[in-house]
């Protein structure tokens, strides 16, 4: 979550102000969740739109955390989202609790 974290912060920083990224959280006793959400420029975007390997908007990047994250995420049987939406970029990470 380190990279979404880092990629939420770069691309709020193209908004006018200061970087706003959002990390939210919560647990039951069956599943937890972690959301992170920035604003963006941009109108709208699917985890589809971003996941090729390779492709990214950053210079000096080799476009493969999404890509990654979504590998690792499968492997460990964790649902793994990112959209934006009007503005709003938001990346969840979201799981069964296992105990035991």
């Amino acid at each position: 979550m380190s990279n979404i974290y880092q990629n939420a912060i770069d691309a709020s920083r193209e908004i006018e102000g200061a970087p706003n990224v959002d990390v939210s959280w919560g647990v039951t006793s069956e599943r937890f969740w972690v959301r992170i959400s920035n604003p963006f420029v941009g109108a709208k975007f699917t985890l589809a739109d971003i996941l090729q390997v390779g492709v990214s908007t950053k210079a000096a990047h080799q476009g493969h955390g999404i890509a990654l994250i979504t590998t690792v995420a499968s492997r460990l049987d964790l649902d793994f989202d990112i959209f934006g939406s009007s503005g709003l970029a938001a990346a969840t990470l979201n799981g069964k609790i296992s105990v035991g």
